[in-house]
C-alpha cells in the first residue's frame, strides 16, 4: 500500500528514506507530491463537515456545545499536518504516512458517526447514505487507532529494524485485521450519538455470532495489547543503543510524553471544573507536542537544540510561577497590614517590588541562554567535524581500493588453450 511503500521489504535500506531515487518501482517526488495535497484537500473538507455536522448534531438534540468538546479534535489536527509535512518535504518517508493515516483516519471515523447522526436522527431523510455511515462508524476507528504502534515501531527511519519485533508486528496486523472485521458485525449501537439522540444499531451485525465476535475480539486486543508493549521495549532498548543524531531524534519524540501522565495526575487530583479543564488541555497539548517533535525529529530541523528548549522552558516556567506567586503574596500582605485604607497601594507595591527582584533572575535567564546557545553551536560544529571525518575516511577507503586495482592490473584470464599455456610459461620463466 501506498502507507508502506512501493516493496515489502526496505530492510536493506541504511538512511531515513526507505524509497530510493533509483528504485524503479518508486514513484516520483512529484506524483508524491500531488498525492499528499490530494490527501490533506480531503482531511480539510472531511474536517470542516465533521465540525459542522457536530454542531447541527448537538443543536438538534439540545446539547450544549463547548470549546473543550472539540480540543482532542485539535490536538489529532495536528498529527496528519506533520505528517503531510515530512511527506512533503522526504516523500516516501514511512513515519509520515502513518501520521497522515492515522489523522485521516480519526477524521474519517468522527464523520461518518456524525453523518449517520445526522441522517438517520437529527434531520433523517436529508443525507443520503446513514446506514453506510453508521456501519462504517462501527469499524473504521479499529484500523485508525491500531496502527500508531507501527508508528512507534519504526521511528525514526522507517522501518522495523528488529527481527523479532518484525515477526510480532505481522501477528498484530493479523489481529487488527480480526479485530475490524469482528468490529464491523458485532451487534450493539454506534459510537459518537449524541445523548438527546436514540441509539443507532449496527446495520450488519449478526445476533447469532455474538459471542464469536466477542470472543474473536478479546484475543485481537490481547495480542496488539503485547505488540504495544514489546514496540515500548524495543523503543527504549533502541534509544539507550543509540548515538549522535539518532538519539536527538528518539530524545525529540520523547520530549512531550511527560506531559499526558502530568495533565493526567493533575485532573485527577484537582476538583471539577478545574480538573476537567487540565484534562482538556494535557491532551491536545501532548499530541500537538509530539507531532511537532515528530516533525522535528524526521526532518532534522533544529535538531540540536532540545537541551536549550527545555532547559530554557523550564526556567522560564519557574521565573513566572515566581513572579506570579510573589505578586500575590505581596498583595495580600500589604492589604492585610493597611486594610480598608490600602486602595492601588497594595498593587504599586507590588510591582515595584516585583519589578526590582526580576532583574537579577532576568540576567541570570539571559546568560543560562546564552550559555546554551554555545553549547549548541558547539554541537553544531562536532556533528560537521564528525561528518567531515566519516567522508574522509570513506574517499581514502575508495582511493585506496582504486591504486590496489591498478597496482593489480587487468584480470589476467587463464585458458586451456596453447597460446594461454604458453603465456603463463612465459611470465613464469
Amino acid at each position: 500500500s501506498w502507507v508502506y511503500g512501493s516493496h515489502s521489504s526496505r530492510d536493506e535500506v541504511p538512511h531515513d528514506n526507505p524509497l530510493s531515487i533509483d528504485d524503479p518501482g518508486a514513484m516520483s517526488p512529484s506524483a508524491q507530491r500531488r498525492i499528499v495535497a490530494t490527501i490533506v484537500a480531503a482531511y480539510v473538507t472531511g474536517f470542516m463537515g465533521s465540525l459542522y455536522l457536530l454542531v447541527a448534531n448537538a443543536a438538534a438534540a439540545g446539547n450544549d456545545l463547548h470549546p473543550q468538546d472539540f480540543s482532542l479534535a485539535a490536538g489529532f489536527a495536528a498529527l496528519p499536518l506533520v505528517g503531510a509535512l515530512i511527506e512533503w518535504r522526504q516523500p516516501g518517508n514511512r513515519t509520515g504516512r502513518l501520521l497522515l493515516a492515522i489523522g485521516v483516519g480519526m477524521v474519517l471515523a468522527v464523520l461518518t458517526s456524525a453523518w449517520a447522526a445526522y441522517a438517520l436522527r437529527a434531520h433523517p431523510g436529508s443525507l443520503p447514505g446513514g446506514q453506510v455511515a453508521a456501519w462504517l462508524a462501527t469499524w473504521v476507528v479499529v484500523p485508525s487507532l491500531g496502527i500508531a504502534p507501527w508508528f512507534f515501531a519504526t521511528f525514526p527511519s522507517g522501518r522495523i529494524e528488529t527481527r523479532w519485533l518484525r515477526r510480532v508486528s505481522w501477528i498484530a496486523a493479523a489481529a487488527l485485521t480480526l479485530l475490524a472485521v469482528s468490529e464491523a458485525f458485532v451487534p450493539g449501537p454506534i459510537d459518537g450519538v449524541d445523548a438527546g439522540f436514540a441509539p443507532i444499531p449496527n446495520p450488519l451485525g449478526v445476533s447469532r455470532l455474538r459471542g464469536v465476535l466477542e470472543g474473536t475480539s478479546a484475543i485481537a486486543v490481547m495480542a496488539i495489547v503485547a505488540f504495544v508493549v514489546a514496540t515500548i521495549g524495543d523503543l527504549i532498548v533502541r534509544y539507550r543503543r543509540s548515538l549522535g543524531e539518532r538519539r536527538l531524534q528518539m530524545r525529540w519524540l520523547a520530549a512531550a510524553t511527560p506531559i499526558l501522565p502530568v495533565s493526567m495526575a493533575i485532573g485527577i487530583a484537582l476538583p471539577d471544573p478545574a480538573g476537567e479543564v487540565v484534562l482538556n488541555v494535557g491532551q491536545p497539548l501532548f499530541l500537538v507536542g509530539t507531532a511537532i517533535g515528530v516533525g522535528v525529529a524526521v526532518l532534522r530541523y533544529r535538531l540540536y537544540e532540545l537541551d536549550l528548549f527545555i532547559r530554557s522552558s523550564l526556567l522560564f516556567a519557574a521565573l513566572t510561577a515566581l513572579v506570579l506567586g510573589g505578586y500575590v503574596a505581596i498583595v495580600a500582605a500589604t492589604g492585610a497590614v493597611l486594610a480598608d485604607r490600602a486602595g492601588p497601594l497594595p498593587s504599586l507595591v507590588a510591582v515595584g517590588l516585583v519589578a526590582v527582584a526580576f532583574q537579577p533572575a532576568r540576567a541570570r535567564v539571559a546568560l543560562h541562554h546564552l550559555a546554551g546557545r554555545d553549547e549548541m553551536l558547539w554541537n553544531h560544529a562536532a556533528a560537521a567535524r564528525a561528518g567531515f571525518v566519516r567522508l574522509t575516511h570513506q574517499r581514502r577507503r575508495q582511493l585506496t581500493r582504486r591504486n590496489i586495482e591498478r597496482l593489480r592490473g587487468p584480470p589476467r584470464i587463464r585458458d586451456g588453450s596453447q597460446a594461454g599455456q604458453e603465456a603463463d610459461s612465459c611470465k613464469a620463466g
